[in-house]
């Protein structure tokens, strides 16, 4: 099975190559590995983190200017099209599961029309994704939103998935480790949190599609939304405790701005 890995990564070139070399290191070598790096044009520490790796690993580094994790994640996911399935692996998950490549491959065979999530000894939450080639395509390999700075691309994702299949989330027993820390562009979480709910709507149109193409019929809506409203009202409550935890003390970078300018007009074109 070819496994294609995918990591959007900015300015942590150590993490960048321990997490790829723990990933190398401790594959079954059953399944073709490879891996994308999803990096800004003007993160040379990257680029050369890419160029040290391919002396030992199969690796290739996509470079654009710098725009929203979104952007970075389809456009990564794009140079995987030929592969079997999608591997999420941010820059700061070890794996610390022997024969992760094998357990992911067993697990796509036996759920291809699911995305399916890594585990993590302390984190229950659905993080990482492992989306198989029949769900990609039948998403247009469109995975990721583009409106946000931060965070959300995994539970958009997770969102679509339990729309389509009615849930619950399916992790497979891969698992990794590594430290949260501040959340590069992480600010503003309850307003953010407050978009994220306004596009559900966007993303029902999406999961019909995706569904219709899967041949799956959708259920549970009243169910989904109810447990969707929890999940809002979660945000909002913990916004504050997300900042103190999470958030970026620097100043907002120009692609912040934009992109929080772009997400107010949203808004405000919805209360129109």
């Amino acid at each position: 099975m070819k496994l294609a890995v995918c990591t959007p990564t900015r300015g942590r070139p150590l993490a960048l190559i321990g997490v790829i070399m723990a990933l190398w290191r401790q594959r079954a070598g059953k399944d073709d590995v490879r891996f994308v790096v999803g990096i800004d044009e003007d993160d040379e520490a990257s680029l050369d983190a890419c160029k040290r790796l391919g002396d030992e690993v199969p690796i290739y580094a996509s470079r654009a200017p710098r725009s929203t994790l979104g952007d970075v994640s389809n456009r990564i996911v794009g140079c995987a099209k030929d592969a079997d399935a999608v591997i999420w692996a941010t820059d700061r998950a070890f794996v610390i599961t022997p024969g992760w490549d094998a357990i992911i491959a067993e697990a796509v065979d036996k759920f291809p029309k699911r995305v399916l999530w890594w585990s993590c000894p302390y984190d229950a939450d659905c993080v990482m994704p492992i989306i198989p080639k029949q769900w990609a395509e039948a998403a247009d390999y469109d995975l990721s939103p583009t409106i946000f700075p931060f965070w959300f691309n995994d539970t958009w994702l997770q969102e679509l998935d339990l729309m389509v299949s009615g849930g619950p989330s399916l992790k497979v027993q891969a698992a990794y480790a590594g430290q949260r820390s501040v959340t590069t562009r992480g600010r503003d979480f309850a307003f953010w949190y407050k978009v994220f709910a306004a596009t559900r709507a966007a993303r029902w149109a999406k999961a019909e599609i995706t569904a219709e193409r899967l041949g799956i019929e959708i259920t549970m809506r009243e169910f989904l939304a109810q447990h969707f409203a929890k999940y809002d009202a979660h945000g909002q409550a913990n916004a504050a405790a997300f900042q103190k935890r999470f958030g970026d003390p620097r100043e907002p970078g120009a692609e912040y701005i934009a992109a929080k300018a772009y997400a107010e007009k949203l808004l405000q074109d919805k209360a129109a």
